[in-house]
């Protein structure tokens, strides 16, 4: 969650994982529970679009997600 944070949070940062919460950084140097939508289509599609460009994955959510540069996305950024 600190790594999440370093890295511009959840609107710069591509996560996939099966987590259900997460901690965010609230007010003065609280952290603070948040609940997670669990879309990690859509995260990766955002990275891969270009949108996102940083991705954290888990190993559960490794299975059967590919996020080498694809012809179809919006971009074809190195990865």
């Amino acid at each position: 969650d600190e790594l999440l944070h370093e890295l511009g949070g959840s609107e710069r940062v591509a996560e996939m994982t099966g987590r259900s919460h997460r901690m965010v950084k609230g007010q003065g140097r609280t952290w603070e529970s948040e609940k997670r939508k669990k879309d990690n289509v859509r995260e990766r599609q955002m990275f891969q679009d270009g949108e996102k460009r940083v991705a954290i994955i888990s190993e559960a959510a490794s299975t059967g997600i590919s996020l080498h540069a694809d012809r179809r996305a919006k971009t074809h950024h190195k990865r």
